[in-house]
């Protein structure tokens, strides 16, 4: 995956589409490839789950393909970062999530 800080989204049809503001580099240094997108669906803190397209692109020096994430979603999860963040620092009680769901982040 490649976090990128500086996007724009824009909404098309049901869903947000996360635009970079900057050239995309692969963490190898290498040039990228557009390589189609795929969508996520993400859940903010009021429990409501929005639709997301995310580039994908491939990088011929290393041979990846790479997600473009922003970096309001954290790798491999449902939840929207704030909403994460905020459970494991007390500020923020997520009623979205299940009990156990919140055991586990506030574990790690």
């Amino acid at each position: 995956m490649i976090q990128i800080k500086n996007y724009h989204l824009y909404k098309k049809k049901d869903s947000f589409v996360v635009e970079p503001d900057e050239p995309i580099q692969c963490s190898c240094g290498g040039k990228v490839i557009k390589r189609g997108s795929k969508g996520r669906y993400i859940i903010n803190n009021e429990g409501v789950r929005n639709r997301y397209i995310l580039k994908r692109v491939y990088c011929p020096a290393c041979n990846k393909l790479h997600m473009v994430v922003p970096d309001f979603i954290k790798p491999y999860k449902h939840y929207d970062k704030n909403v994460i963040d905020g459970v494991r620092n007390d500020t923020n009680e997520c009623s979205a999530a299940d009990n156990a769901t919140l055991y586990r982040w506030k574990k790690l």
